[in-house]
């Protein structure tokens, strides 16, 4: 996720790759479309003289349908104000790489493929106990939480990365390792994600300015609770900040990519054509609860 704590970023997380505007199945418009059954083989857009001749999908060097192994922990993740701290994260993070074969039509010559973006989208939900608020009282607890609505992450395209495309294979890619702090200025007892964390990852294809277009749809969740325990047998002992404190997991926790769709099938992402009208992601916005 773009920006879950205060913590800095883990270098996992930076967009890498190769190849990678109005957005389409068609031509993408506003409101989730249900996704439809997967068909085999997916059906895959033509724009022009352009074909995407096909779409694969690989989850931490797992090629779909396999699943990867995805786990949560709790571990130094970077720092609070320069001073190192301990995170519940999804601590394996998560890389989905996009491989694109693009095909011009016979007898004509292509001057632009396009190029390739993903679009991240979440719900989460956050508690921490204390609060941690200024003012608040010392039994009450925070919660940061999208209500349930799907929310930005970050920004289209996620991490301001655009792949440029030619013909043949193309590849782009997106690394991510969601986490919350389990500790800052306040030594907090109880963090939780939960239910989970859940995210839709789009990969898009923009054919042209005018049009473009869903080739696939990563769903995957993370969730878990960290409790504080004091050093003694603690996963993650702080080493500066609050010494004396550590966290262990509690049951429950875990990560999972739920789902892989290619194509048409995909369906479209809720504002798809006017992303920059999605409400973003505040996973920092602590409130009273």
């Amino acid at each position: 996720m773009n920006d879950h704590s205060a913590l800095s970023k883990p270098s996992r997380r930076n967009l890498l790759g190769m190849c990678g505007s109005t957005l389409a199945l068609g031509a993408l418009g506003g409101g989730m479309n249900r996704a439809l059954a997967q068909p085999a083989p997916p059906v895959l857009p033509t724009v022009g003289n352009v074909r995407v001749a096909g779409v694969d999908i690989l989850i931490n060097n797992s090629k779909w349908p396999i699943k990867p192994l995805l786990s949560v922990d709790i571990r130094q993740n970077g720092s609070y104000n320069g001073t190192a701290v301990c995170a519940l994260e999804m601590a394996s993070g998560i890389e989905i790489v996009a491989e694109v074969t693009l095909a011009a039509a016979a007898g004509h010559k292509v001057q632009s493929f396009g190029r390739l973006a993903f679009l991240q989208l979440t719900q989460y939900s956050r508690k921490r106990t204390p609060s941690g608020l200024p003012g608040a009282n010392p039994n009450a607890s925070a919660c940061a939480t999208s209500g349930g609505l799907w929310r930005l992450d970050g920004q289209y395209p996620y991490h301001r990365r655009y792949f440029p495309c030619s013909a043949g294979l193309n590849n782009a890619k997106l690394t991510d390792g969601p986490n919350v702090g389990t500790e800052d200025t306040t030594v907090y007892e109880l963090v939780q994600v939960d239910p989970r964390d859940r995210f839709q990852s789009w990969l898009i294809w923009e054919a042209n300015a005018l049009q473009r277009h869903v080739l696939a749809r990563v769903d995957w969740f993370w969730q878990g609770v960290a409790l504080g325990g004091g050093a003694t047998g603690a996963t993650c002992p702080s080493p500066v900040l609050h010494k004396q404190d550590g966290w262990q997991l509690q049951p429950g926790n875990g990560a999972q990519v739920s789902d892989v769709v290619i194509g048409q099938a995909a369906g479209v992402p809720a504002m798809l054509s006017t992303p920059r009208r999605i409400p973003v992601a505040t996973p920092q916005a602590w409130v009273a609860c």
